[in-house]
């Protein structure tokens, strides 16, 4: 796992300084080696650097930016191509020959044969830069989930473009003042939405979004286009047994497990104790009955929260060495201003501090590579089971009598209140858009602490999300199918798999993740949605069954679902006597009303009844905004 960083310019000198300050604040993504290319393409010079996290050949052989033997390609690569054997011996029989025993050369190689169709073969996560200096061309690539990070900036005149794998030092690398993406502070506090898109949270900084590839071509201007190579295939394979898909589930995850431990450094897995994880770790002592297994957990004090339980008993059963981290809101006082920093853009909510605080503590056992169960549930029909959209399948058969028989065993399966069954049932009946006004909270809008329609008046100018965007997902059958979709493509995975990648990177360390190739969920997402959820509500059914005999019964029989849940009222209230601290900086924002917010947050932190997610969206804006210097365009 690494860090890679470039810059373009016409006509102009590329600023060293400025360049090698942003690289060096790249660090911590690849403390093993920092690497370094620079030239001229026509009227076009450029320096593409490198950080790197050695994982596989350790040696100097696999440092980078890595050039092909005709010096035509230069490439800066994060992430890992798991199957790289495989396609070296593919490349190696029609007559390439390889002076290293690292996914890099394979990827060069696989691009120099295949072209842009390589990207399709690579099963695994990256993004990376390749120049082509013949034909004046740039490529940025993303995996197909997003799981590693690249980030550009193209001047107004097209004359410039700069690129990283972090926010933070693409903003070095502009070396201007930045300014604050309206738009994006407009869904993140009105809807929770962030990650979901190309724009970022800072105005003319966007993201290579998830599955896509983005063709720079260096001619008098920057001319590109965009490309998405992933477009999932999953139309129903209606004729596959339960058994047989059960087998399938069970073979195709144990062989990406195998995949995802190839490494020349030593690998632990992060153990919540739910079913993903705990099927990870458990996988990986079915295929090693011998080795070594490290796992690390976070303990809330909630009770209701806690997982640690779980994780100790699978950690007994199948015999693992296992660590359990406590947090308090003391340290979460004096971790705030790093975790914000890190980050990037502003975040969710308080669960991504103990992820930080878990990574943090897997470094000190000097772990390079951990394997972690994000995505579980996007692919398998984790969370609730969406059961809504179960109800809306019902509906769109007009299989009516079934609707009340389903709610009936979900009860029973999910042990859900008569208040809850009817909220749910509310939301499979009723059409989405008034759901989206229904759901917009009283509190809210009782303090009149902000403006939306000041933030929202240019909207001409900025096309400001619409609920009509996640309408495209549906197309009134397949409602859970095409839900995990949205949840992979735009809506919610994307958002985990940036917390997860800045903390873990944050201690460079790299976190892999087994539930996310492109087959597998392609896969997963062409079986009848009974399979997935089960006609009782049970989620991830599938994969449930295709784990007996390998994971401990008492986990596959969970019906909750935790996480690594902080005590967010408890953490957010920790910051609430030092409020001016951290939101002082919205006396300056013309959207926000200072005193009107203060009264409202000293509202929402009063009890936990009170409490909303919206109060640490306010807090984490405010404070991002005041770190990292963000002007605001008035």
């Amino acid at each position: 796992m690494c860090g890679i960083i470039g810059s373009f310019a016409n006509q102009e000198k590329i600023n060293k300084e400025l360049f090698f300050s942003a690289m060096n604040s790249l660090d911590h993504r690849g403390p093993d080696n920092t690497g370094l290319e620079e030239g001229i393409i026509k009227d076009f010079s450029f320096i593409i650097g490198h950080k790197r996290l050695s994982i596989l050949d350790l040696s100097e052989r696999g440092n980078q930016p890595f050039k092909s033997d005709n010096n035509r390609f230069l490439l800066s690569y994060n992430g890992e191509i798991y199957n790289f054997m495989e396609l070296k011996k593919e490349l190696t029989n029609v007559g390439f020959n390889f002076n290293t025993n690292c996914d890099t050369e394979v990827l060069l190689n696989a691009w120099m044969y295949w072209g842009v169709e390589s990207i399709n073969k690579f099963k695994g996560m990256f993004a990376f830069a390749i120049l082509d200096k013949y034909k004046r061309n740039l490529y940025l690539v993303r995996d197909g989930f997003g799981i590693k990070p690249i980030f550009y900036a193209l001047n107004p005149e097209r004359t410039k473009l700069v690129f990283s794998s972090e926010i933070n030092s693409l903003k070095n690398l502009i070396g201007s003042k930045i300014f604050l993406n309206n738009k994006k502070a407009f869904e993140y506090l009105n809807y929770g939405l962030y990650d979901h898109e190309e724009e970022t949270f800072i105005k003319d900084i966007y993201s290579v979004k998830q599955g896509h590839l983005i063709e720079f071509n260096f001619k008098e201007f920057i001319n590109y286009k965009k490309k998405k190579w992933w477009n999932p295939k999953f139309e129903t394979n209606a004729d596959i047994t339960f058994n047989e898909a059960k087998n399938e589930v069970k073979k195709r995850f144990l062989d990406n497990i195998k995949l995802h431990l190839r490494s020349d450094v030593e690998i632990g897995t992060a153990l919540s104790g739910g079913i993903d994880s705990s099927a990870i770790t458990s996988c990986i002592r079915y295929l090693n009955p011998e080795i070594k297994i490290n796992t690390y957990n976070f303990s809330s004090e909630n009770k209701n929260n806690d997982e640690s339980k779980w994780a100790n008993l699978v950690s007994k059963k199948i015999k693992t060495n296992n660590q359990t981290l406590k947090i308090s809101g003391e340290e979460f006082k004096e971790d705030i201003e790093k975790l914000v920093i890190l980050q990037g853009e502003p975040f969710g909510s308080t669960s991504i501090y103990a992820q930080y605080r878990l990574f943090q503590r897997i470094k000190q056992d000097n772990i390079k590579v951990i394997l972690d169960g994000q995505g579980g549930d996007e692919v398998l029909g984790g969370y609730d089971g969406y059961p809504e959209e179960i109800i809306k399948n019902l509906i769109f058969k007009k299989d009516f009598l079934k609707i009340p028989i389903f709610l009936k065993n979900l009860k029973t399966n999910q042990e859900l209140s008569n208040k809850k069954l009817l909220t749910l049932l509310a939301k499979g009946i009723l059409p989405r858009k008034l759901l989206n006004n229904i759901s917009k909270s009283k509190k809210r809008n009782e303090f009149d602490w902000i403006n939306f329609n000041d933030l929202n008046q240019d909207s001409n100018e900025i096309n400001y999300f619409k609920i009509d965007e996640l309408l495209k997902y549906f197309n009134g059958k397949n409602n859970l199918r095409n839900t995990l979709y949205r949840s992979i493509d735009s809506f919610g995975l994307s958002s985990l798999l940036r917390h997860e990648d800045r903390n873990s990177m944050a201690n460079s360390i790299e976190s892999r993740v087994p539930f996310l190739t492109t087959d597998f969920a392609e896969f997963l997402l062409s079986l009848p949605e009974e399979y997935l959820v089960s006609k009782s509500g049970e989620t991830k059914s599938i994969f449930r069954e295709s784990m007996k005999g390998i994971v401990p019964q008492r986990i596959l029989g969970r019906k909750d679902k935790i996480g690594f849940a902080t005590p967010e009222f408890k953490l957010v209230k920790s910051l609430i006597n030092n409020i001016d601290e951290y939101i002082d900086i919205a006396k300056d924002i013309p959207f926000i009303k200072y005193e009107k917010t203060k009264t409202f947050l000293n509202y929402l932190t009063s009890s936990e009844e009170n409490f909303d997610w919206i109060c640490w969206r306010i807090i984490n804006l405010c404070y991002w905004m005041k770190l990292s210097n963000i002007d605001l365009i008035i």
